[in-house]
Order: structure tokens, then C-alpha cells, then sequence
């Protein structure tokens, strides 16, 4: 089956996405030249004045593809092992946040954090900022306040305000999917045309409230500290869009909400609903949002605390799934033996755990784990457990 849980996995494609969380991290390209040792005179013209048999030049090359393997793999756990945050941020629900709290001096944060903040996936696209912002400076004139002291409204009336243009300015419409909209306006246009046209789905009524606000952000040191982004911070995995917002202070208080403009617009509540937008337990609430921040291990240590608590079986099984897709994305060969092991030891025989709706997820992310740190034998062991013990599973379209 396809996994579902961590929002960083959204999409359905956690594959394509562990790509995503690379960008995140900083990672650069990793190409054999860039790994590559330079070579003496004497060894060159060794080679050259020395042929060498089929048998030497391939162990030679095992070798040497050794040596690039370990570079890579130690430099991909650096990367993917770094936890910024040991603290759990607390969730506290949009009504019950005093905003201006949080201090206009700006408070440096992880580069992980804004790296993640900042992401293709969890910005806008903006074609047109000019238009964006004269969308913004009239709306918030139309409601009476000065453009030019913008600045000196606070946080929290900074960001009603942002939630009052948006739901003001857009009319929930399936944009995505209406014939008659792409044909008149296309498809998948930047935000700033949203907002000018007036239509949109929750993930535009989403976005538009992270451009609104950002604009805003620039003008106000009040919300210097207060971030909004999207749901894939803590949120629950459903085919559906909110915001999510941080603040920071001095003291190293991380406090976190969600809000929903969609819901908001169309006569429900703005808090997101505990049960349905995010979990109600908080500690499986920190493990997500930990696991969306890049802190994996972090993360991991708490999804395992999770499971030890557990008493249902589909529940000891759906945390044993997020363990493994995070020792994927920590590469980690011992973790992922760990899951294994564990989810085998639910079922007390070998039918009930392949029929379970979560172990093909486990062999792929073996398969996974094993392929990319070129341990073939393994990783083929994995892909034909997959392919002989669920041929119709998600995840054989990804095996080589």
C-alpha cells in the first residue's frame, strides 16, 4: 500500500520525495568526479606501461567504488543525522496565541528550519511580485488602514488581517479541476493570479495567506519571529490544504498552530480540528513535526516511544511504518533491521504479516536503504520478497 502518516511524504511518493528532502538538507550533487582523487605521474604511467588483467581492473574498480560509496555515505549521515531541536514545540490553538509576545528582534533559527520553510513545496509560486503586493496594498486599504503605517499594526492584527483579505478575496472553487475555469484562465497559475481572479481550492486559499502574510512580514517587525506555512509541518495526511504557524521567543519557547481558510470561508471553524487536521496525542504530533523538520532521529526516538505504548495492533504497525521511512531517510541498515524485526514479532504467523497493509512499505524501504548504499545483494533480497509476496503492491514500479 502506499504509506501514510509523515507529511513529508506526501504526494505519494516517498521515493520522489526523499529527493525533496535532500534539497532541504543542502545536499549537493554527488558525482564520482567531485570524489575523485588525483593521481601521481608514476601510478598514471604505471598503468599505462602495465596492462592489467579483466580480474585486477575489476577489483580494482569494486575497490575504488568502495572508497566513493563510504564518502557518500558518511557525508549523507551528517547530513541527515543533524537534530536542531531537543525540545518538543508546543501546539496551542490559534485563539489561545498572543502573537504580540513574540519580539521584533529578529531570533536566528536552524538553517534546517529555513530551509524547510522555504521550499519549493511550502512557498507560493510568485510570477508577478509587484501585483502580488498592489493586491495586498489595496485589500488592506479597502479595510481602512494606511498602507504607509502598515508597519505599526500588531502581530495579531497583522495576521487577522492577512486571514480577512484572503477570505475575502477568494470564493472556493475547484480550479484544479473545472473544465470551464482552465479553458477561460488555465491551469496551475502563480498565486497573485488567484487572488486577482477570486476563485480557488484550499491548497490557493492556503498559499495565498503564506504570500499575504509574507508580504506583510516585510513591511512589520512585529512579525519578525512568526512564520506560516503549510500543513506538511505536524499536519495529518489528507488530500487537503492548511497553514501552519510558528513563533519563536528569547527564552526558546516554540510555539505552534494550524488554521484552516478553506474551512474557515465556507462556515466552519479557522482552529484545525484535533482528530482530523493533526493527531490529538501530542507526543505523536512532536514525532511528525520533528520528522517534517528533518530531526529524523529525533523523530524516530519518539515514533519508537510511540509503539512501546501502544496497545492496538494496526496502530503498533502504522508507527513501525513511520520508524521505517525515517531509517530511510537516515540510510541507516541497523535501524531499518530494528523495524523489521519488530513488525514480524506482531504477527504470530507468517501469512498474517503479508497480509498486513504495511509490510510491503517496510521491504521497499529495505529495499531502498540497501540499494542505495550499494548493497546489492540485500537490496535484491528485499525487491524479490516484494515482487513474490505482493504483486500488485505500489512499490514495485520503483525497484530497478
Amino acid at each position: 500500500m502506499k504509506p501514510t502518516g509523515i507529511k513529508y511524504c506526501i504526494g505519494s511518493l516517498v521515493c520522489s520525495l526523499l529527493v525533496a528532502a535532500s534539497s532541504f538538507l543542502g545536499c549537493k550533487p554527488e558525482t564520482e568526479a567531485e570524489l575523485s582523487y588525483p593521481r601521481s605521474t608514476s601510478e598514471a604511467k604505471a598503468e599505462v606501461t602495465y596492462p592489467k588483467s579483466i580480474l585486477e581492473i575489476e577489483t580494482e574498480a569494486d575497490d575504488q567504488q568502495s572508497i566513493f560509496q563510504q564518502i557518500r555515505n558518511e557525508e549523507r549521515l551528517k547530513r541527515r543525522k543533524e537534530i536542531f531541536w531537543e525540545t518538543p514545540i508546543e501546539y496551542v490553538d490559534f485563539y489561545n496565541i498572543d502573537f504580540n509576545a513574540f519580539p521584533e528582534e529578529k531570533i536566528d533559527l536552524p538553517e534546517a528550519f529555513y530551509d524547510r520553510i522555504n521550499s519549493d513545496i511550502n512557498l507560493p509560486r510568485i510570477e508577478d511580485k509587484e501585483k502580488l503586493e498592489n493586491i495586498v496594498r489595496t485589500e488592506t486599504e479597502k479595510r481602512g488602514y494606511d498602507w504607509n503605517t502598515i508597519s505599526e499594526l500588531d502581530a495579531n492584527e497583522s495576521i487577522n488581517l492577512c486571514i480577512d483579505i484572503v477570505c475575502g478575496k477568494i470564493d472556493y472553487y475547484d480550479v484544479d479541476l473545472d473544465k470551464d475555469f482552465i479553458n477561460k484562465y488555465g491551469s496551475f497559475l502563480p498565486i497573485e493570479n488567484y487572488l486577482e481572479i477570486g476563485l480557488g481550492d484550499c491548497d490557493k486559499y492556503a498559499y495565498a495567506f503564506i504570500a499575504t502574510f509574507n508580504i506583510m512580514k516585510e513591511k512589520n517587525v512585529n512579525l519578525s519571529n512568526i512564520y506560516v506555512s503549510t500543513s506538511r509541518f505536524g499536519g495529518n495526511f489528507l488530500f487537503h490544504e492548511w497553514n501552519s504557524i510558528f513563533g519563536f521567543d528569547k527564552e526558546n519557547t516554540k510555539i505552534m498552530t494550524h488554521i484552516d481558510l478553506t474551512f474557515y470561508d465556507n462556515g466552519g471553524k479557522l482552529e484545525a480540528k484535533r482528530g482530523y487536521h493533526i493527531t490529538e496525542n501530542t507526543l505523536e504530533l512532536n514525532a511528525s513535526l520533528f520528522g517534517s523538520l528533518g530531526a529524523f532521529e529525533r523523530s524516530y526516538t519518539l515514533y519508537e516511544d510511540l509503539y512501546e505504548k501502544a496497545d492496538d495492533l494496526e496502530e503498533k504497525a502504522r508507527f513501525l511504518d513511520e520508524m521505517g521511512i525515517l531509517s530511510m531517510q537516515l540510510r541507516d541498515s541497523s535501524m531499518m533491521e530494528t523495524v523489521r524485526e519488530r513488525f514480524k514479532s506482531l504477527y504470530d504467523k507468517e501469512e498474517l504479516l503479508y497480509e498486513s497493509e504495511h509490510y510491503d512499505n517496510i521491504l521497499y524501504y529495505s529495499y531502498y536503504i540497501e540499494s542505495d548504499l550499494g548493497n546489492n545483494e540485500y537490496a535484491a533480497k528485499y525487491a524479490s520478497e516484494l515482487i513474490e509476496k505482493y504483486p500488485d503492491s505500489f512499490w514495485i514500479n520503483y525497484i530497478d
